[in-house]
């Protein structure tokens, strides 16, 4: 009787050991299991970037309609309008009085345009060889004393060319780009801008009359773009 119970306490510390030995299983399990649960939501992460936005070489960017909606995009076909362009210079007073005369000189291609603002008197071209500019003879309004250094903003007639909302319009140091819809692609193009006037920007080439852009969130558009083509984003 007496060897019988001198095992009862081995066969309970093999028990013991027993149970702990599967505690340490059932813990790596737990952490094996949640470290695949923790790679499975980074990959669903990435694949929720990929479904937010993607850039396709040679078409542009795609988004998903909730990004669309996240970043407020606007859009506007491009159009024909009579825009009449607008610019300031800074004249010096040489003749005081009620009717003051001041002068300034500009480059030739603003003279010809704003020729006939009723403010311009008369443009002497005999500078230009020496200076490579002429001089506008311009009205100055008010009593302006002799000397003076003043502001004026010239206006140009009215013509009919290609405009966009100058909010369109995307300046980098790469150059000027405005984003055109094309199909389920938003496409970065460049562009050359004329005048400035009425919360308008002319385009003298790079678009058609008829092309969708994006009036808005162009700096959201080129920083995504940048992710996904320099900064280690998802490309296609």
């Amino acid at each position: 009787m007496n060897a019988p119970l001198r095992l009862l306490p081995l066969l309970a510390l093999a028990g013991v050991l027993t149970l702990s030995g599967c505690g340490k299983k059932d813990h790596g399990a737990t952490e094996t299991a949640e470290s695949g649960h923790a790679h499975d939501h980074d990959h669903d992460h990435e694949h929720d970037d990929d479904a937010a936005a993607r850039f396709e070489e040679g078409h542009g960017l795609t988004l998903a309609s909730e990004t669309v909606a996240a970043i407020g995009l606007t859009t506007t076909p491009v159009e024909r309008r009579a825009l009449s362009a607008t610019t300031n210079v800074t004249a010096t007073v040489f003749e005081a009085g009620s009717d003051a005369k001041a002068s300034t000189l500009v480059p030739v291609a603003v003279a010809d345009a704003f020729a006939s603002d009723p403010r311009v008197l008369a443009i002497r071209r005999d500078t230009l060889n020496a200076l490579g500019q002429v001089e506008l003879i311009v009205s100055v309004p008010g009593h302006a004393v002799a000397g003076a250094t003043l502001e004026l903003t010239l206006r140009a007639p009215p013509r009919d060319t290609l405009c966009v909302p100058s909010g369109a319009v995307l300046r980098t140091a790469t150059g000027v780009f405005v984003y055109v819809q094309r199909g389920e692609h938003w496409s970065r193009t460049a562009v050359t801008t004329g005048a400035n006037a009425d919360g308008f920007t002319a385009i003298t080439a790079g678009l058609s009359a008829g092309d969708t852009i994006a009036t808005s969130a162009v700096e959201h558009l080129w920083l995504t773009e940048l992710r996904l083509t320099k900064g280690g984003g998802h490309s296609h």
